[in-house]
């Protein structure tokens, strides 16, 4: 099952987690994340020690920010960003205040709180919890369009992690890793609702709607021939919405709450295979959904039967 979700909304987190403990019961094992596999060790530490230093430790590792610091600055930086965690997780508006926060901070600081509590939920109820995604470490010169493997700086990782050629690379590291654990139960994969789908030639619409990539459920049945469905977020939170509008990168920035939620049910629905879900919504209702259009996707993708010779 791959989970394609809109990042920083906690209550679309919420809503999956709550998900974990269905799936459990119906036999999966595994839960693969969009986090870079070089880190897996800060992941696990933080899993197997769940303090809010480690917390810090951990979410920070999956910033591209990160990648080119002295050692003491990103000491510094997860020391603070332990600190306002721990705050916000106590006591939301006091911590507001002491960290002199904005409405729109606060949201992302809860939203990265409940992603971290979300991969420790689903360690201490059974599930194995791999990350999957590229390790930062190529950059895209968005001018020239070539590729930076000396030394990239943030912004030139991140134009390549949200690039067509980067998302077609990055799913295929997640499919890498979540492939062999089929074979202990069944996996879920949660990651942003771009990297879904079953269509060959998957694209951004905002970013280069002249460009296509393999979605994920494409590469897990065509190189793995593994059967998937696909359930992507189509409507945002006005929590996830407040978090977004804080980020330039995220379609939120400079959109009203309503022109956001057109755009996310737009861009969901350029994949017909793919089964929208809501923050607001039990994901279990549109199980049923995601299973009926990967059917039509097969129906719509295999080779008509050739009639029977009659002798």
């Amino acid at each position: 099952m791959v989970f394609g979700e809109l990042h920083l909304d906690s209550v679309m987190m919420k809503n999956e987690q709550n998900f974990l403990l269905s799936a459990y019961g119906h036999g999966a094992r595994t839960v693969v994340v969009e986090y870079p596999k070089d880190k897996q060790a800060v992941l696990d530490r933080y899993l197997h020690d769940p303090s809010y230093a480690n917390m810090a430790a951990a979410l920070f590792a999956s910033w591209p920010e990160s990648v080119a610091l002295e050692p003491e600055k990103r000491a510094e930086i997860v020391a603070y960003l332990g600190q306002v965690l721990e705050a916000v997780d106590g006591s939301p508006r006091e911590a507001q205040k002491a960290h002199h926060l904005t409405d729109a901070d606060l949201a992302v600081f809860q939203g990265f709180a409940q992603m971290a509590h979300f991969w420790l939920f689903a360690y201490r109820n059974g599930f194995t919890v791999k990350a999957g995604d590229l390790p930062y470490a190529v950059g895209l010169d968005k001018k020239t369009g070539k590729l930076i493997t000396q030394n990239p700086t943030p912004e030139e990782l991140l134009a390549y992690t949200y690039s067509p050629k980067g998302i077609n690379d990055r799913n295929e590291s997640i499919s890498a890793t979540a492939a062999p654990y089929v074979a202990y139960g069944r996996v879920l994969v949660f990651t942003g609702r771009d990297h879904s789908g079953f269509l060959p030639n998957e694209h951004l619409p905002e970013a280069a709607p002249d460009k296509t990539y393999p979605g994920l459920n494409y590469v897990f049945e065509t190189k793995y021939h593994l059967p998937s469905i696909a359930l992507a977020q189509n409507q945002i939170s006005p929590q996830g919405y407040l978090a977004q509008s804080a980020v330039p990168g995220y379609s939120a920035a400079h959109l009203s709450f309503q022109q956001a939620n057109e755009r996310q049910a737009a861009a969901t629905a350029q994949d017909p295979y793919r089964a929208p879900i809501r923050p607001d919504r039990p994901a279990e209702e549109s199980l049923p959904d995601a299973v009926r259009r990967r059917q039509q996707w097969l129906k719509d993708t295999q080779p008509p039967a050739q009639e029977k010779r009659r002798e």
